[in-house]
């Protein structure tokens, strides 16, 4: 299971390359406050605990559940100067899944292989990172895998994104020089539906100087909600049959629980890259 997820945008000659951080917060159970020395039974950000402690925290959460939704949080924006070499690229992505709180076991690097990004994608896998490629289209289903690539929709990538700002379960953190203009890209994204086809188009989608940036976040907060769908619904469930708010997801449910987190690690990590 992933606590950060790295969405990956890469321009071409005359286009940013754009890179998105988003992050999972860690439920923390009240039988772990004291095992873990902490003292607030709630939602962490892992950059708030050690690495030992995201790992406890996580362990009980797969083992007891969690409550649905956890807050999601973009942490990093960065677009390198036009004309930075893709192998810097890659070697900047590389470093960065290793700094802390982040690290390579538990960040997923999502990137758009769409134009120029399958040969980039290659530069990835020799230089050892793992990555998670996807390519957009403008269909209607989700196809691939984690090894060899994803097909997306683009209504899918642009969806995911919209739904949790609008919901204030995505946030973007404050002081990113990039913040504002990431969020005023995705608020005026508008969906064209073309009635003989049927098919959306995106008066946005690359067309401004900012898309990139709107890219990077969107393959990085649909993958974790591709990837987590069945954890998310399991939780969901337990908490709508659960009332009662001083246990969100009481131990009776914990064999669901496992029971999706196995579906989900069939489902969703077939040729995940160790």
């Amino acid at each position: 299971m992933y606590t950060h997820y790295l969405g990956l945008d890469l321009g071409q000659v005359a286009d940013f390359t754009a890179l998105c951080l988003l992050e999972e917060s860690v439920w923390i159970r009240e039988e772990a406050l004291r095992v873990l020395a902490l003292d607030r039974v709630g939602w962490h950000a892992p950059g708030d605990l050690t690495p030992y402690q995201v790992d406890q925290a996580r362990a009980w959460a797969e083992h007891y559940g969690r409550p649905a939704d956890p807050p999601l949080a973009i942490r990093h924006l960065a677009r390198p100067p036009l004309g930075t070499p893709y192998p810097a690229v890659v070697e900047h992505v590389a470093q960065l899944r290793g700094t802390a709180p982040l690290r390579p076991e538990t960040t997923a690097i999502v990137v758009d292989q769409t134009g120029v990004g399958r040969a980039v994608c290659d530069q990835f896998r020799q230089a050892g990172v793992p990555i998670i490629p996807v390519t957009i289209h403008a269909g209607h289903t989700v196809s691939g895998d984690t090894r060899e690539g994803l097909h997306v929709p683009k209504r899918e990538l642009v969806g995911a994104a919209q739904v949790l700002l609008q919901g204030r379960r995505l946030k973007i953190a404050q002081g990113l020089p990039e913040a504002p203009t990431l969020l005023a890209e995705m608020q005026h994204f508008k969906v064209k539906i073309d009635p003989r086809t049927a098919h959306d188009s995106y008066s946005a989608w690359r067309e401004g100087q900012h898309d990139d940036l709107v890219l990077a976040a969107c393959l990085a907060v649909w993958f974790r909600g591709w990837y987590c769908e069945h954890l998310d619904h399991a939780a969901r469930d337990a908490e709508r049959r659960h009332t009662d708010a001083s246990n969100p997801l009481p131990r009776d449910d914990a064999a669901m629980h496992r029971s999706a987190l196995i579906h989900a690690a069939r489902q969703r990590t077939q040729g995940v890259p160790a």
